[in-house]
């Protein structure tokens, strides 16, 4: 990307002032969608299996959701680190539903974006997008659960209950 300007030890330090500048900004306005909270608490209290995944770092994950006080309730993280395509690839996907121990068509996706809906097809995998503005795609792709805009009226157990239909 940056071709023979920089050396690969000066675009390594780029990129952690990077993240860090990100961070530092970022910090102060993280906050949760609505509802998210709860409907993690009462997933895990219902014992079922969370993975978390993001075409982002996992060192980037690892900000986020440690900065939201969310890394209990998941089991499994999957990163870009840990495949070779990223979305619309459903290879994230198939890595977090293998080590969670669980076929795809066992799981839902939570998803807000093309290319994780996508993916979410590509493995099999049902899924319910979350979408806090209002939506302007107009193609419904056949894996598609339910649209919301957050998790307040959103119960795990109906949510997991879905992956277990057909």
């Amino acid at each position: 990307l940056m071709g023979d300007r920089f050396s690969e030890q000066e675009i390594g330090k780029i990129v952690h002032r990077q993240e860090e500048l990100f961070q530092k900004d970022y910090r102060a306005n993280m906050q949760l969608l609505q509802g998210l909270k709860k409907f993690l608490d009462d997933a895990k209290s219902l014992n079922i299996p969370m993975a978390l995944t993001c075409d982002s770092s996992l060192a980037l994950m690892n900000f986020l959701i440690e900065g939201l006080g969310l890394k209990s309730y998941f089991k499994v993280i999957v990163g870009a680190e840990d495949v070779d395509r990223g979305r619309p690839s459903p290879d994230i996907l198939l890595k977090a539903s293998l080590r969670l121990g669980l076929l795809p068509e066992e799981c839902v996706v939570f998803d807000n974006s093309e290319s994780g809906i996508e993916a979410a097809q590509r493995a099999g995998v049902r899924v319910l997008t979350i979408q806090p503005r209002p939506d302007t795609t107009k193609k419904k792709p056949s894996n598609l659960m339910q649209k919301i805009a957050d998790y307040r009226i959103l119960q795990p157990a109906l949510a997991y209950s879905y992956s277990k239909l057909n």
